[in-house]
């Protein structure tokens, strides 16, 4: 469900526009281990392993506009990302009309993290190793002038572990 528009209170109405996009992305990995017994003579048993990585193919919306009277605000999108991630909103642009308003720049830190990943099969795949952290929002006049940032700092970038990797934190997550 997507929001398509408001109507105010005084009929005024806001519209909002999307554009799909295909997103394809490891979601989870299981592993399970059967022992069964068997009529071997030393009483051991049968092992069986098996493994299980999720792969979730999805189409999806992502907003990339919204109209309100003669104004509107359009949203950009990186597609480059290295984390299977399909999208980073990389520009807010306002218009009056057909006229450039302001323009807020998104930049992010790309970040790599090389530990070892417990599960050798998801290790194979690079893009677990890589996040994306929000760095500077810049902002632009009616010009497209830069006027002035906003920074972003994070403690400890480089010891966040790899997507999908066993490791927790104090308070169990990552």
């Amino acid at each position: 469900w997507y929001l398509k528009e408001i109507i105010t209170p005084n009929n005024q109405k806001i519209s909002f526009a999307y554009n799909s996009f295909q997103q394809s992305f490891i979601s989870s990995a299981s592993y399970n281990e059967t022992y069964t017994s068997s009529c071997y003579s030393d009483g051991s048993f049968d092992r069986n392993p098996s493994s299980c990585r999720s792969i979730n193919q999805t189409t999806s919306k992502a907003l990339s506009s919204i109209y309100f009277g003669n104004n509107k605000i359009v949203f950009d999108y990186r597609t480059d990302r290295k984390d299977e991630g399909s999208l980073l909103l990389s520009n807010i642009s306002v218009y009056n009309n057909t006229k450039l308003i302001k323009r807020e720049e998104l930049i992010y830190d790309e970040i790599y993290n090389n530990q070892k990943v417990q599960d050798s099969r998801l290790s194979l795949n690079p893009s677990i190793h890589y996040r994306y952290f929000l760095k500077e929002i810049n902002n632009y006049d009616s010009s497209n002038i830069f006027q002035n940032k906003f920074s972003f700092d994070y403690y400890n970038l480089s010891s966040i572990p790899p997507r999908l990797s066993w490791n927790k934190d104090l308070y169990g997550y990552y």
